[in-house]
């Protein structure tokens, strides 16, 4: 009977250390996600009010100050497309809601970042913008509940405790 106890107790404790390391991964992830978005969101705000400095030089005919300023850009777009692509990486785009609702964003405004037509209308880029912000809190808010209440039911492959008659 105490080997079944010492046994079931060492059991247990895996479990929990399971546990601990799937919650410290998906808090870490909700960290680095944040950043992420930040980057992008502001990465993004400063090419498109570069670039509506581009358009208001090209429509006052002063072509090479306005290749100078675009040229000089460059890299920023660059790095927008390199946090646009890490976020999509980022998302379970397969199985999570929000995360499908979130990458359409993310999408629809950079699509219109890119449609240079649309950076005179700055109003609809804060509200995308926004909107943006508001599924990313909702969503690290789910991450951050997801980690805070991980059980070591939930943490268990319930498949192998099925095929092995372990009860949960």
């Amino acid at each position: 009977m105490e080997l079944v106890v010492v046994v079931l107790g060492g059991i247990l404790a895996l479990m929990q250390v399971k546990t601990n390391i799937i919650a410290s991964a998906r808090i870490e992830w909700a960290q680095n996600f944040r950043k992420l978005m930040s980057k992008l969101l502001t990465d993004t705000n400063m090419l498109n009010f570069h670039l509506k400095q581009v358009i208001e030089l090209v429509e006052k005919d002063q072509m090479s100050e306005a290749e100078k300023l675009y040229n000089q850009k460059i890299e920023l777009f660059k790095e927008v497309n390199e946090s646009t692509n890490q976020i999509k990486l980022f998302l379970n785009n397969h199985k999570e809601n929000e995360h499908i609702q979130l990458q359409e964003l993310i999408e629809k405004y950079i699509a219109k970042v890119n449609d240079y037509k649309s950076l005179h209308n700055s109003n609809e880029l804060i509200e995308m913008e926004q909107n943006i912000i508001k599924q990313t809190q909702q969503m690290l808010k789910q991450t951050w509940e997801d980690a805070k209440t991980l059980n070591i039911k939930e943490a268990l492959n319930i498949t192998w405790c099925k095929k092995n008659g372990v009860k949960i």
